[in-house]
């Protein structure tokens, strides 16, 4: 995740919050990414998953 950061701090981005989550994603259940997408306000969750079934809110 340093990288990331690094990466953002080189473009001028603020990073306020950084999140890990371990696991494999393979069945969609992902309660980081979730509470990171509703923090963020994210309309398009279909866009950050291969699967359209990936995401039943």
């Amino acid at each position: 995740m340093g990288r990331l950061v690094e990466y953002a701090s080189q473009k001028g981005w603020a990073v306020t919050k950084a999140v890990s989550e371990i696991g494999p994603g393979v069945n969609g259940v992902r309660p980081k990414l979730l509470r990171l997408l509703s923090d963020l306000g994210e309309r398009h969750r279909r866009r950050t998953s291969r699967s359209a079934l990936a995401f039943r809110l």
